[in-house]
């Protein structure tokens, strides 16, 4: 899950070098993709996290599908999504956020096909909105009583946004959930 989403928020050719080789890369058939794979998705990291060592800016665009990803976590139990199961359900809500800001930039169904890809053996749906938006509200990385999600304003490039209502949050989830 990590991969793709280093993909999404830092690197456009990463992303479709994975829709091209998403079966081999996943199913762990090919090692010189894998190796490519790691190197460019590490590669993104470290530049993010080297502009910004405090968490203060730009690095806070490595948490993309996380804000839902705690929440499940929380409300879940630890244990019963892995932390990359989570990240990949949490991803799915936040590029709904972003194609509902940036139709026109987001390639929401190809991007939405390589989030698929990632096993999720938990069914997330059975999880209460409420309890998750709760979980949401409480997460440390907040500021005040406003939710922090994070946002693709194109592929390959992400921002930090406080401006999702609680419906959106809730139409986010919804397509999180949907088949």
């Amino acid at each position: 899950a990590e991969v793709v989403k280093h993909a999404l928020i830092g690197d456009a050719d990463l992303f479709a070098f994975l829709e091209d080789r998403i079966v081999p890369v996943f199913s762990r058939r090919d090692r010189e993709a894998i190796a490519e794979t790691i190197e460019r998705a590490v590669r993104v990291k470290a530049e993010v996290a080297s502009a910004d060592e405090r968490e203060s800016g730009r690095r806070a665009i490595l948490n993309f599908g996380h804000t839902f990803a705690h929440a499940i976590e929380s409300v879940a139990g630890y244990g019963t999504f892995s932390h990359g199961e989570a990240v990949a359900v949490g991803m799915r809500a936040g590029l709904y956020l972003s194609h509902q800001r940036n139709p026109d930039s987001i390639p929401r169904d190809r991007a939405d096909r390589l989030i698929r890809a990632i096993p999720v053996d938990n069914d997330p749906s059975a999880l209460s909105f409420e309890a998750l938006y709760d979980a949401m509200r409480a997460d440390k990385k907040n500021e005040g009583d406003t939710i922090r999600f994070v946002v693709l304003d194109r592929l390959g490039h992400a921002s930090v946004t406080d401006d999702v209502s609680r419906s959106e949050a809730r139409q986010a989830w919804d397509f999180a959930c949907s088949s």
